[in-house]
């Protein structure tokens, strides 16, 4: 199953749910993640435009300082936790590259990636 926070702009064919648990090095400082997440992709007016939508759930915990995790303390360092939404808006320019637009909202925790908001980029897909 992808990894979605490798490989963001995998495509799914239709709604998949999937999760698993990895390590992250953050400022030097090696930590635990495990994540779950639900996404959902559909064509619409015709093949060249596609919407998605993505739920992410994930919790990280600071491997060097499992004795101390503060869970809903200030010192997010420790132990983290966020569920965030992604809608996306896709005009395939052609087979591998589209154009995106992307809004981006922190349900609930903290705001671990700072990307909040709506974004205007190129997208990039690969495959067989």
């Amino acid at each position: 199953m992808p990894d979605p926070y490798e490989n963001p702009f995998t495509e799914y064919t239709q709604g998949i749910w999937g999760g698993g648990i990895g390590t992250t090095l953050w400022g030097g400082t090696a930590s635990s993640e495990l994540w779950a997440y639900g996404n959902w992709e559909k064509q619409v007016i015709n093949p060249s435009w596609q919407v998605e939508i993505k739920l992410s759930a994930l919790t990280s915990y600071d491997g060097g300082e499992s004795g101390s995790v503060d869970i809903f303390g200030p010192n997010d360092s420790y132990h983290y936790d966020q569920v965030a939404s992604d809608f996306s808006l896709r005009y395939r320019l052609n087979r591998t590259t589209g154009i995106r637009i992307n809004y981006k909202r922190d349900l609930w925790g903290r705001n671990i990636n700072k990307s909040e908001g709506l974004n205007i980029g190129l997208s990039t897909t690969w495959g067989k």
